[in-house]
């Protein structure tokens, strides 16, 4: 990882949504791309905090669940935006554009797990949104393992997936 106190200016870090536990607290991974976000934050004056995530193992949106992970971590609420809608990396992407477009945002940063990364930012840049990343170290467990498995099928199949959004969606084509 670069020396944070180095990294230029950012008008926003977007931080993708994990799993969290049924009661609505925020399982490991959420915890991890938080953390990290908000420590990364620390380094760049003015960026916002964009938390991406809706309802998926709990009632409560995982955005909602990372707002206030980041608050107690001293972010500030005027610093944080949410998108509680999206349930896959691709709703992420998409909903997030929406965001970025509106706010006019044009620098962007994306925190997600690093075993995530790779189809996270062909994602996001199928949708028209640069983004520079920034990938959160995960520790080798089994689970670990799991998830490199599970994305190396995801890429496999999520190039399909995002031609067949563009196609139904031709106006999300445009560049951030």
């Amino acid at each position: 990882m670069q020396n944070l106190n180095d990294a230029p200016p950012f008008d926003v870090i977007i931080v993708l949504g994990a799993a969290q536990k049924k009661n609505g607290e925020p399982g490991p991974a959420m915890e991890r791309r938080v953390v990290h976000a908000a420590r990364y934050m620390q380094t760049i004056d003015g960026s916002m905090l964009l938390l991406s995530g809706g309802c998926s193992s709990s009632d409560v949106p995982e955005a909602t669940t990372m707002k206030q992970l980041a608050l107690s971590m001293g972010v500030r609420e005027t610093r944080i935006l949410c998108e509680t809608a999206s349930r896959t990396t691709l709703e992420n992407a998409s909903n997030c554009a929406d965001l970025l477009r509106e706010k006019r945002f044009r620098t962007c940063v994306l925190v997600t797990d690093s075993f995530h990364m790779r189809r996270a930012v062909i994602t996001f840049h199928a949708l028209g949104v640069a983004v520079r990343p920034e990938p959160v170290f995960v520790p080798w467990t089994a689970l670990t393992l799991v998830s490199y498995c599970r994305e190396f099928i995801a890429l496999l199949v999520y190039p399909a997936r995002i031609r067949n959004y563009l196609k139904s969606r031709p106006e999300r084509t445009s560049t951030i």
